[in-house]
């Protein structure tokens, strides 16, 4: 079960690598200036023809490195730290 306080989330072990795959993904977000982020692994399953590759990353906790995709239709911010809007 992942609990949230504080804005920090917490797993009580219930989850395993899925939920620390998942958190770990959601901090990845704002470095890389996107609101959702689809692992490598679904986007296969789902399909790429309207997912934008934002190249392979490496997570702590996470064995491998995977590549991150986010849809073509979101708009994205720019990523923190390089002068953009």
């Amino acid at each position: 079960m992942l609990r949230s306080r504080g804005g920090v989330s917490r797993s009580d072990g219930r989850g395993g690598d899925a939920v620390n795959e998942a958190v770990r993904m959601e901090s990845l977000c704002k470095p890389l200036g996107a609101d959702l982020l689809l692992a490598d692994r679904f986007a296969e399953a789902r399909g790429r023809e309207d997912l934008v590759s934002l190249g392979v990353h490496t997570r702590r906790g996470v064995r491998e490195p995977h590549e991150m995709f986010t849809l073509a239709a979101l708009p994205r911010e720019s990523p923190a730290g390089n002068g953009g809007p």
